[in-house]
């Protein structure tokens, strides 16, 4: 038990050492849990860039390595199953004899799979941090288990909290409502409550940068064209071919702008390998090793070719396929593929078509461990998840580089974006979700206005990001709730 005046003594335990969305965030804490007297050390169940990150930046981090069956159920989606229960208890009482958990004062987790490992252990106070909507499979006793065992919840956005049921602020008179960014305190009904944080940002490490068009040179695109940035894993829910198909109606109208989709299988899941194959195939691009060691992309059958020139065939191929029925856009009677309603479109073979096509200016970019040294090259950003986001870090990564951003409406992203009136917001636009269509109205009324307006536009994002969403503000409302939690350890709790 920790005496006054010493530092409070937290375990982290975590998913994965991959550097997706939550281990960004769990960084951003690790960076600065030492300025809040917080003694940090971080578990993982595999190996990973942010074990060596961590333990670089002088906070212990070590791997406590899963069983198999638990981590191929993940991959699968299927931890619920027999097999990978089993090894979350296995992983659970290896957990509990670390001396890291051992040590600690209270257990910090940013996972499900941490989630219900740590609360099987049973030995301390937890706090779930809680980056996603409760999981469907099993959903009533995630909801439950919630109310009922750790010590305290954070949720990254208001939709979140909500998500798992918490719909109450504590502390307020009726009517009473704090909108400020991350300022909620919801009661559970159970132990404790959930306190809204949003996530932060590095305000140093993602800024205003000035272009340097390497971007541009890799891919062989014409300085002086523009670009629209898609930062995201391959994930089918992330929405990729939905931008595809909006950025494919009005291609032709800004034929000097191109789509750059970033990312890659970051967490190495069937479903993740399986989309990026048919990103690929819709892109015409395939994954190639260039100089350095650094994997880069080129056409397929176009090994050699300057991307340029494979952009050129695909137009000459488009021209090629004139003899095809023409498309009708804008009158009523028939209806050519691109009027077709975007949902039934995708169901009615619009990947097939997509690949038949081979869009062009349509690009892919490796996952990029310095994604801050790729936003500054965007002209726009776009972040167009299928179901509701939990928070969006995309959006507020694109705001602290002074980049617009659209974003779909719902979920965390319409908390980050902030106060507007119809799809636009303070630092970009809210675009239906779900609907290519009304994406591509948005693309089209963005990309139409004067570079000094969105530039402005990006600028406004900036000061949002300043005021609302750094990582030094985020670390401290982090380490309060990790403190509210630790009070009392060593009491005669049972749980504890």
């Amino acid at each position: 038990m920790t005496t006054q005046g010493e530092p409070l003594r937290v375990t982290a335990i975590a998913g994965t050492a991959e550097l997706g969305g939550a281990e960004r965030v769990l960084l951003d804490f690790a960076n600065r849990a030492f300025e809040h007297d917080i003694a940090l050390k971080v578990l993982f169940p595999a190996d990973g860039p942010l074990v060596g990150i961590l333990n670089k930046i002088g906070v212990p981090a070590e791997v406590v390595p899963a069983p198999t069956s638990l981590q191929h159920g993940f991959r699968r989606g299927q931890w619920y199953r027999p097999s990978s229960l089993a090894g979350m208890l296995l992983w659970s009482r290896r957990l509990r004899r670390h001396p890291f958990v051992l040590e600690a004062d209270v257990i910090y987790t940013v996972a499900f799979r941490a989630h219900v490992a740590a609360t099987w252990g049973g030995l301390h106070p937890v706090v779930w941090h809680l980056h996603k909507f409760p999981p469907v499979a099993a959903r009533g006793t995630w909801l439950g288990t919630a109310r009922k065992r750790p010590a305290r919840l954070i949720a990254n956005s208001e939709a979140v909290a909500e998500g798992w049921g918490e719909n109450r602020e504590r502390g307020k008179g009726k009517g009473e409502e704090d909108r400020t960014p991350g300022s909620g305190k919801r009661e559970t009904g159970g132990r404790g409550h959930v306190t809204v944080i949003h996530n932060g940002v590095n305000l140093d490490r993602f800024h205003p940068r000035e272009r340097s068009y390497w971007i541009h040179d890799q891919l062989g695109i014409p300085r002086g064209h523009r670009l629209v940035g898609m930062p995201a894993v391959y994930a089918r829910w992330k929405g990729h071919f939905e931008v595809i198909a909006a950025f494919e109606q009005i291609c032709e109208e800004f034929p000097d702008t191109h789509l750059v989709i970033v990312g890659g299988s970051i967490y190495d899941t069937e479903a993740e390998h399986q989309f990026g194959e048919e990103l690929r195939q819709v892109t015409g691009e395939f994954r190639v090793v260039v100089s350095g060691g650094q994997e880069g992309v080129a056409g397929r059958g176009d090994k050699g070719k300057g991307k340029g020139e494979k952009g050129k065939e695909k137009e000459k191929g488009k021209r090629e396929r004139g003899k095809e029925p023409e498309r009708e856009r804008g009158g009523k009677g028939e209806r050519g593929p691109r009027d077709e309603p975007d949902s039934e479109r995708m169901r009615n073979g619009g990947y097939a078509e997509m690949v038949q096509a081979g869009i062009p200016n349509v690009h892919l970019l490796p996952f990029q461990r310095e994604i801050e040294k790729a936003y500054p090259e965007f002209d726009l950003a776009v972040h167009y998840s299928l179901r509701p986001e939990p928070f969006g870090r995309v959006v507020l990564e694109a705001m602290a580089c002074a980049v617009p951003i659209v974003a779909a409406g719902e979920g965390g992203p319409v908390e980050v974006l902030g106060e507007g009136i119809g799809p636009r917001r303070e630092a970009g636009w809210l675009a239906e979700p779900r609907n290519p269509a009304a994406l591509a109205r948005i693309f089209r009324s963005a990309l139409s206005l004067p570079t000094d307006v969105l530039r402005s536009i990006g600028m406004a994002g900036r000061r949002r990001a300043e005021d609302h969403f750094s990582a030094r503000t985020f670390a401290g409302k982090v380490a309060e709730v990790l403190r509210e939690a630790g009070v009392g350890r060593g009491t005669t709790d049972p749980y504890v």
